[in-house]
């Protein structure tokens, strides 16, 4: 008899422990989506996350009603804080890009002894 109820308390305590591990998936899925969300739109994450962890349902409601007067109170003329930070990674790979480019183009024997006679009378003056 003493088997059968360690089975069964065994049984409930791996209930227990899945039905935890559910609450906590589920309880953390709103804090990452506020987080992620806010990423999304130039704000912080952590921070977010955070607010999402002590408000989860609260919290991403008003990050999206942040996100809608962002959207709509910016003039179409200057660029959101999303826009910003698009723009931002556009231009830095765009220079990456074109260092990349200038490096790997071949100078002609011609353009590097003109170079080479520059260096050598900027060090006699």
């Amino acid at each position: 008899m003493s088997g059968f109820f360690n089975l069964i308390s065994c049984n409930f305590l791996v209930v227990i422990v899945d039905a935890i591990l559910v609450g906590l998936i589920f309880y953390f899925s709103f804090p990452l989506l506020t987080g992620y969300c806010a990423m999304e739109y130039g704000r912080s994450f952590w921070v977010w996350f955070s607010i999402g962890s002590f408000l989860p349902i609260i919290s991403f409601f008003v990050l999206a009603f942040l996100i809608f007067w962002d959207e709509k109170t910016t003039p179409s003329h200057k660029l959101n804080r999303r826009e910003k930070l698009t723009s931002a990674e556009m231009v830095s790979e765009l220079m990456n890009e074109m260092n990349r480019t200038t490096a790997q183009i071949p100078q002609t024997p011609k353009e590097e002894l003109k170079q080479r006679a520059r260096l050598l009378r900027r060090k006699e003056v």
